[in-house]
């Protein structure tokens, strides 16, 4: 039984049918792997340090030598692994070069159906930069803090619209408390592979988005697509200063006060150090609320400084808040916005 190559875009119908093994080490895969790959590495991260030092010391041959050599040993548990995920399965590595071969003629010779990835996981990075870089067909979900964007854009995506959740993606709320209570943020690479396939599964239609800075916590949005931004239509969710205190309150009321305090004391320049202490005493006092208004009266001012600087040249659209609001409400004015643009 042999491996076949293939073009990994001819293969992405398949992503979440078959499973894809990454033959890479366990460092390179944290660092950034094809969403959904699972980690097969035909070296390990020893193995791999070692190998380096021999090719820098006795060459190439001698190295691919070392590493057949370091890597047999594992062989049964990487056969065994595979076939639990059945018979059949993509395979990549870097480049597509030797350590994907290994693994596909090893499994292939073990009852597996193999593809590999014909140029390794870096065709996959230059697609999602090339992503990024293309002309992007989005609406832009912006309003102040607290006028519960991320809701409207889950409900969006329960809804069957196409969307992209950045703060999903990004394991981060995207404000300075963000990441509390939140799993570990993927690495740069990682974010930028999510992001990619998410954009993939939009189907080339117009999806929705959240505005966003440029950084949600530690990863960035990438430049090329971040710049599109300002040139989107952009839908102004406005929602009253109480309504915007609830959902507020209800998002951070749980969160452990310590953190809360730590964060707080992280703006204390930028917010002003009076205003800050303030904010502070409202935590320790228990006074949920107050801080809340507090601190939304800080955010506001971020809000529209920020939106000053934006220099947005897309139609802006307002949409009010209200009791009887829906999810509908949303896609009729998409409709709308798609009607002017034809």
């Amino acid at each position: 039984m042999i491996f076949t190559d293939c073009p990994f875009q001819e293969l992405l119908p398949v992503l979440d049918s078959i499973p894809w093994f990454d033959a890479r080490s366990e460092n390179e895969y944290i660092q950034g792997h094809i969403p959904g790959a699972i980690n097969l590495p035909i070296l390990n991260n020893e193995h791999r340090h070692l190998v380096g030092i021999c090719y820098k010391e006795k060459g190439k041959e001698k190295a691919i030598q070392l590493g057949f050599e370091l890597a047999t040993p594992h062989f049964p548990m990487l056969i065994e692994k595979a076939q639990k995920y059945g018979n059949k399965a993509v395979v990549y590595c870097w480049r597509g070069g030797l350590r994907s071969q290994f693994l596909s003629e090893l499994l292939a010779k073990n009852g597996i159906t193999v593809i590999r990835i014909a140029g390794g996981y870096k065709t996959y990075r230059n697609w999602c930069i090339e992503y990024f870089q293309s002309e992007n067909r989005m609406i832009i979900l912006s309003g102040k803090t607290g006028t519960n964007k991320t809701m409207w854009i889950e409900s969006l995506w329960e809804s069957g619209e196409p969307t992209i959740h950045l703060e999903k993606l990004a394991n981060h709320k995207g404000s300075t408390y963000g990441g509390i209570g939140q799993p570990p943020q993927p690495t740069q690479e990682q974010f930028e592979n999510d992001l990619g396939l998410a954009l993939y599964k939009t189907k080339g239609e117009r999806y929705w988005i959240e505005n966003e800075s440029r950084f949600i916590g530690k990863v960035r949005i990438p430049d090329a697509l971040f710049n599109q931004f300002p040139a989107q239509p952009h839908i102004q969710i406005e929602l009253d200063l109480e309504n915007r205190v609830t959902v507020i309150y209800d998002q951070y009321a749980t969160l452990p006060k310590d953190e809360l305090i730590e964060k707080t004391k992280a703006i204390a320049k930028r917010m002003g150090f009076e205003q800050n202490q303030q904010a502070i005493a409202f935590l320790e006092d228990g006074q949920m609320t107050e801080w809340i208004k507090c601190m939304l009266e800080y955010y506001d001012k971020t809000y529209l400084h920020s939106k000053m600087r934006s220099k947005i040249s897309g139609e802006i659209h307002t949409l009010n808040i209200v009791d009887s609001t829906n999810v509908n409400d949303f896609i009729s004015l998409k409709k709308q916005i798609e009607h002017e643009f034809n």
